[in-house]
């Protein structure tokens, strides 16, 4: 199962961004997946929601290292996929090249700077 992970933490941005992060999603895949978030909010719009640990020593968005681990989330070893994504993101037409495009065992991947640079 391809599983697409992000954390929300208060702060910056507001439960709304997962909600139109996960909803876009939706709209835009027909590839089957979990969306899960990692929060410390229990009203966010997620599949799977985990808890945010605000008592440990890693801070904010470093939570995603979590991701990592084949622990997390309830993974089948050798038969799940992560994408970890940020909240930030708002999918506007079909991302199924992109959640389907093949990886392999220990490959970490991501994309390039898609906006143009104005500096």
């Amino acid at each position: 199962m391809l599983k697409i992970c992000t954390v929300y933490f208060e702060g910056i941005y507001t439960p709304e961004y997962v909600s139109n992060l996960y909803r876009s999603l939706k709209r835009n895949s027909t590839t089957p997946f979990q969306f899960i978030c990692l929060t410390d909010n229990e009203n966010i719009e997620a599949d799977i929601i985990l808890p945010y640990n605000h008592h440990s020593e890693i801070k904010k968005h470093w939570h995603k290292l979590k991701f990592f681990s084949p622990q997390f989330a309830y993974q089948n070893a050798g038969a799940d996929d992560i994408i970890v994504m940020d909240i930030d993101q708002l999918i506007v037409s079909n991302i199924d090249d992109l959640l389907g495009h093949p990886v392999s065992d220990n490959e970490l991947l991501t994309y390039g700077q898609w906006w143009e640079n104005k500096l």
